[in-house]
């Protein structure tokens, strides 16, 4: 599940972090990243318009906070124009948010597999991989 992976970070450290965090992954092939909810949309729109089927995403790392289009509005266009297209691609929220409330929106998205907290550790990668 993790071979293909979207990060949508807008933190350049975090951004950077994550990548090499998964670049040490046996089972990570590929990582795109996005700075904003609107690049990621932009990126899935791309793939659809050329069908590069070996760069769907399985994964999509998806930070809260994040300016131009934060998380929760990537995850309501994604939902409404993409989603039947990705069927296969999965959410997991990468915040540095412990609001609860948080918690119980993303599990309204059926696409969110997961809510963790920054930073991604290796121990809740491998667990992403069970998933």
């Amino acid at each position: 599940m993790l071979e293909n992976i979207l990060c949508v970070e807008d933190d350049f450290i975090s951004q950077m972090l994550i990548k090499r965090l998964l670049s040490k992954s046996s089972s990570v092939k590929k990582v795109h990243v996005a700075s904003n909810g609107h690049e990621a949309l932009e990126f899935f729109k791309k793939l659809l318009v050329s069908n590069d089927k070996p760069n769907y995403p399985s994964l999509i790392l998806l930070d809260l906070n994040m300016p131009i289009l934060n998380g929760w509005e990537f995850l309501d266009e994604f939902m409404c124009i993409y989603m039947p297209h990705f069927k296969d691609t999965k959410a997991v929220i990468l915040t540095s948010s412990i609001d609860d409330d948080d918690k119980k929106k993303a599990k309204s998205y059926p696409i969110v597999i997961d809510f963790i907290t920054k930073p991604l550790t290796m121990d809740m990668l491998e667990k992403l991989k069970e998933i």
